[in-house]
């Protein structure tokens, strides 16, 4: 070769690693280009970098991961704190004396899971102002609706569980899931132990209203908009984040009425564009139960058969009569609301 063609062959291998590099930097980042157009005697903008939705999925998973880490370690602070040895903590965590440790311990954890990771999202990715869309203020008749649809939701809940009981499943998985719903339940049980109307207004805050705030936060305000953003098909961000948001409670026979859940709160947040409405359908959602296992407790009755007790067929059935109706009022609103912000 002589020396004319490998100077050729360099000058091709050195365009064509120059775009490898801005292609990947491509699909990663989306730099700010108005610096380029500055006229030379104006001072120059800051440099920024504007991270595309994959960039921006990835970090945010990233911070997730971080956050239950970090959340599971903190959330044993509880039980240093009373002098229980981690040795000892399987038992603890069993035993009814230690519910009030138990519910600060879970809400330990699913601060720094779930709320923390947005902070972090929002401070790396520097989101527009209101990213999550708590400053919207909706209306008295909207907000009346949404209780409303959040109560019609719960026998709807109830009938997705019988479904999700009836799906055939293998005998081995049966068991391994019924021995995982077992302890789960009997973790509920230790929790819900409350002795009077004190521990009811506590439990109502930290069991239905922190985790409710939370968890919207991270899956509606956080993840669903970024994978709408990444999708460019809101169903389908909607149909993900409800998934993985039931996933992560590790629980089969509850999976598909927490993704029933998870779509229906999706979907008003779209809509809406108010974190608020999901707080209160999701508290609502909570609250109820936390009410039902208090009654449960009052009157000595707190088992898992009562638990699980689903409600007669013609409630089901009823419900989601009154659901669909009242959700399909429910888009009415929103879809006539957004034609008149849109004409003004």
């Amino acid at each position: 070769m002589d020396g004319k063609s490998h100077c050729q062959l360099s000058i091709i291998h050195c365009h064509l690693k120059t775009y490898l590099r801005r292609k990947v930097k491509s699909l990663f980042f989306m730099e700010d280009q108005s610096s380029a157009f500055t006229p030379s005697d104006q001072p120059r903008p800051k440099y920024t970098i504007q991270y595309t939705p994959a960039a921006q999925f990835g970090i945010l998973v990233a911070m997730a991961f971080v956050g239950m880490i970090v959340g599971s370690i903190l959330a044993l602070v509880p039980f240093f704190v009373k002098g229980i040895p981690l040795t000892s903590l399987t038992s603890a965590i069993l035993d009814p004396a230690n519910a009030e440790i138990m519910r600060w311990s879970q809400i330990i954890g699913t601060f720094f899971q779930f709320l923390l990771p947005v902070w972090a999202f929002q401070k790396i990715v520097r989101t527009p102002k209101d990213f999550l869309h708590v400053k919207t203020k909706s209306d008295s008749k909207i907000w009346l609706m949404v209780a409303v649809l959040a109560f019609a939701s719960l026998p709807v809940t109830d009938l997705m569980g019988t479904l999700n009981h009836a799906l055939p499943i293998p005998t081995s998985l049966a068991t391994t899931f019924q021995k995982m719903e077992d302890t789960y339940n009997n973790q509920v049980m230790q929790l819900m132990q409350m002795k009077g109307i004190p521990d009811l207004v506590i439990s109502l805050v930290i069991v239905a209203l922190l985790p409710a705030i939370f968890e919207e936060t991270f899956f509606r305000g956080g993840l669903q908009q970024v994978l709408t953003q990444w999708a460019k098909k809101p169903f389908f961000a909607i149909l993900i984040t409800s998934v993985i948001f039931s996933a992560i409670h590790v629980s089969y026979y509850g999976f598909l009425p927490r993704a029933f859940l998870g779509v229906l709160l999706g979907y008003v947040y779209y809509w809406s564009k108010d974190l608020k409405l999901n707080i209160l359908i999701h508290f609502i959602n909570n609250a109820v139960s936390v009410v039902s296992f208090y009654l449960l407790a009052k009157n000595n009755e707190l088992t898992p058969e009562k638990m699980n007790e689903s409600l007669p067929w013609h409630y089901e059935i009823g419900g989601l009569a009154l659901f669909v109706t009242v959700l399909f009022l429910l888009y009415r609103t929103f879809q006539k609301q957004n034609k008149n912000a849109s004409q003004i």
